[in-house]
């Protein structure tokens, strides 16, 4: 017999492509061989990281790929500490969303340090890393590569008043970093070879502007294509 095949009281029933069912008492069965078996995916799933020598507190929710993630902070360097929401990723990912810039420029509950987006090879602060933040409450963009050596590279850009969207994009060990103004025209701001493994990280960061005092950042638009 061939087609669907479903249990029934002490039988098999099985359905043919013209809708008919044929029962197989169970007594009768001596062997089944199944040419296709139907496999259910598990989604990814996003999860929250302390990143950095020093433990971070914070949280998140997300819905329809708006998300709100709350962090603390510890020093000056993103690096030392830092919430990070992310998703495990392969050698070709790009990773996009907008970051508002808070109201205000100085002070109040919703000013960050540092929010972005982050490409990491591990959580300990240490390795291969690509970071493309806002910092300075969206006062300043800023653009961090750091190799497998521990070297590293920054450049800032401006960013708009009223925020910025920005782009990480992966391709093997090179990683590009670009940001928008309004989500349709893309400018690249560097690239870098970094030797990433096979399985690095990607996902959104926040770092609060005074040592565990957390701040909520709402990112806008989150979208991580594999």
């Amino acid at each position: 017999f061939t087609g669907k095949i479903s249990l029934a009281p002490g039988a098999f029933a099985v359905t043919a492509a013209d809708a008919s069912v044929a029962r197989v008492p169970l007594a009768d069965v001596q062997s089944v061989v199944f040419d296709r078996v139907a496999t259910i995916t598990k989604p990814a799933e996003w999860s929250g990281h302390s990143v950095g020598p020093a433990a971070v507190a914070g949280s998140f929710t997300h819905t329809n790929g708006d998300f709100t993630v709350v962090g603390a902070g510890r020093t000056y360097q993103v690096e030392r500490g830092h919430f990070y929401v992310q998703q495990e990723v392969g050698e070709a990912a790009q990773l996009t969303t907008f970051v508002p810039r808070p109201p205000g420029t100085r002070g109040g509950p919703d000013r960050f340090k540092a929010a972005g987006v982050a490409l990491l090879g591990r959580f300990d602060g240490t390795g291969p890393a690509a970071y493309l933040v806002l910092s300075d409450g969206g006062r300043t963009g800023v653009t961090r590569w750091r190799t497998a050596e521990g070297k590293e590279r920054s450049k800032h850009f401006t960013p708009g008043a009223d925020g910025m969207w920005l782009r990480l994009e992966r391709c093997a060990n090179q990683v590009t970093a670009l940001a928008s103004a309004d989500g349709r025209r893309w400018e690249t701001l560097g690239n870098e070879i970094l030797a990433l493994p096979e399985i690095a990280h990607a996902g959104l960061l926040v770092t609060g502007t005074i040592n565990d005092v957390s701040v909520a950042v709402k990112f806008g638009h989150v979208d991580l294509q594999t």
